[in-house]
């Protein structure tokens, strides 16, 4: 299978909840994009999410670095979201000021996929300061 087929597989079993399924095919998509960034870093924002999914927060990490070294623009708007998943599961205190950053610039771009669940973790991050 081509990178491109393999990452609309990888996200397709994601979205119905496979995440063991997922998680490989979106490994094999990684191997497979040697020399595509775009394919490397959704592929590896996809897999750090589901080592999120998992409360695998480490891992999550990896994958997130993966995805930002790919250096492919519009892929950041997906790290970004997993990047504020991890710092709300973290409590970090710069949540709300990152996280308000990251949906500043996806609104910016109309990048519709992420906006939502950002405004959630920014809620999130917002609350934990709160207390």
């Amino acid at each position: 299978m081509t990178a491109a087929a393999l990452l609309n597989l990888g996200y397709a079993l994601q979205q119905e909840g496979k995440l063991d399924e997922a998680m490989s095919v979106l490994e094999e998509c990684a191997k497979e994009a040697v020399g595509l960034p775009a394919f490397l870093s959704f592929a590896s924002s996809g897999m750090a999410q589901i080592e999120v999914w998992r409360g695998n927060l480490t891992a999550a990490g990896a994958h997130l670095q993966t995805a930002l070294d790919a250096g492919f623009p519009f892929a950041l708007y997906s790290a970004q979201l997993v990047q504020a998943e991890l710092l709300v599961a973290h409590m970090d205190e710069r949540a709300a000021d990152l996280i308000a950053g990251y949906l500043a610039s996806a609104e910016s771009q109309s990048c519709m996929q992420t906006i939502p669940r950002l405004r959630e973790l920014l809620a999130e991050a917002q609350l934990s300061v709160a207390n």
